[in-house]
């Protein structure tokens, strides 16, 4: 699974929207939604929040091999 994807899987089960996401990585929508579509990536201090927000290890994100089920979860993520 591509970073992309995984960025759209992980916000969904976490039940937040592109601009609540925004907010807590202190980005504008735009750049989640470019992140989302593929069409940019996130730097390493914004890969940083997003996995500690969604509570798994940056190595998930960017490992094209690891599928969804794999998810190495670090812990239970409470930010929402």
């Amino acid at each position: 699974m591509k970073l992309d994807e995984k960025l759209v899987s992980l916000r969904k089960k976490k039940g937040i929207t592109q601009a609540e996401l925004a907010e807590n990585v202190q980005v504008s929508r735009q750049a989640v939604s470019k992140w989302e579509s593929g069409s940019s990536l996130p730097s390493i201090e914004n890969l940083r929040g997003l996995s500690k927000l969604y509570g798994v290890y940056i190595d998930y994100l960017l490992n094209e091999d690891e599928a969804e089920e794999g998810e190495p979860f670090l812990q239970k993520s409470t930010v929402k």
